[in-house]
């Protein structure tokens, strides 16, 4: 069983402090028995949103597509995300860009992700087809 403080409201007490005792009592009764207010939890705890992006050529065999997947740490959950390719806005909203019949060069692809705490980060990385 939890002791709960004593309040000691004798007489010797003047009446101010009787007051302010009471208040800082019903707080602290308040903060300890009302749900959501102290939380053992360290799982609601959200870091900072880092993006990054790992790119595969020629995965499919042939050495003119480009495999790109945002991989992600922090934030909070569900992340949406934004394409670019060599600056052009590509329409994939998932965590990957697959694109085939890329050019012989270098390109650059960047990834903006937005997450539900309202983060948003951005990664771009350049790769070559030959």
């Amino acid at each position: 069983m939890i002791d709960e403080p004593h309040l000691d409201m004798s007489p010797s007490y003047p009446l101010s402090m009787k007051i302010v005792t009471a208040l800082v009592f019903a707080s602290l009764l308040l903060l300890y028995y009302i749900p959501g207010c102290v939380s053992d939890d360290s799982s609601a705890v959200v870091g900072e949103l880092n993006v990054l992006i790992d790119v595969v050529i020629g995965e499919d065999g042939e050495n003119d597509s480009m495999n790109a997947t945002a991989v992600l740490s922090g934030g909070e959950s569900p992340y949406s995300y934004q394409w670019e390719l060599d600056g052009s806005q590509m329409l994939s909203m998932n965590s990957y860009l697959k694109m085939g019949n890329l050019s012989q060069g270098q390109h650059i692809v960047s990834v903006s992700v937005s997450s539900n705490d309202g983060q948003v980060e951005q990664a771009t990385v350049s790769f070559n087809i030959e």
